[in-house]
């Protein structure tokens, strides 16, 4: 009896052997989130931003507090971040400061464009949103864009500036 199932036992693994290696060994059991489930999952405070549409790729960073510029150590974002969003969430807390303003410029330079993004609000695709007009009138697309943010009050932000 004990030769049957030995020769039984033989039989299977040779056949798991030959078989083609499928499932899902080699894919990634963790996708990544898209913009609302960042929302809704996490309630921390911080400001998002992705490389991709719909918060997808790996991150860029993430800031509770101000950071003036993307492209520098310092912050929640820094060395290549800046230029790089493509999406983006404020998943800020009930504060007066709830409002992330985004820049196109660094040091928070609102003259050179910048819009508002409400407290648990995100933006998909940036690319189809531009900033406030700059001084010669010119509005660059924000995709690929963003310099620097600051937590503003909803004061802050003129009527014309809101996103998401």
């Amino acid at each position: 009896m004990s030769k049957i199932r030995f020769s039984l036992a033989a039989v299977a693994l040779a056949g798991l052997a030959t078989a083609p290696m499928t499932g899902t060994a080699s894919a990634d059991p963790w996708p990544d989130p898209t913009c609302g489930e960042i929302q809704t999952s996490t309630g921390d405070g911080y400001v998002y931003a992705f490389p991709s549409q719909n918060c997808q790729g790996q991150r860029l960073g993430r800031d509770q507090g101000d950071d003036a510029d993307w492209g520098k150590p310092g912050g929640g974002f820094n060395d290549m971040d800046t230029a790089l969003a493509r999406s983006v969430v404020n998943n800020g807390q009930e504060d007066p400061y709830d409002i992330v303003a985004l820049y196109d410029y660094t040091a928070y330079s609102w003259e050179w464009g910048y819009r508002c993004l409400d407290r648990g609000d995100w933006v998909t695709d940036l690319t189809a949103h531009t900033f406030t007009a700059k001084p010669n009138g010119t509005r660059t697309k924000m995709a690929y864009a963003i310099s620097s943010h600051k937590w503003v009050q909803r004061s802050a932000c003129a009527a014309g500036s809101w996103i998401g």
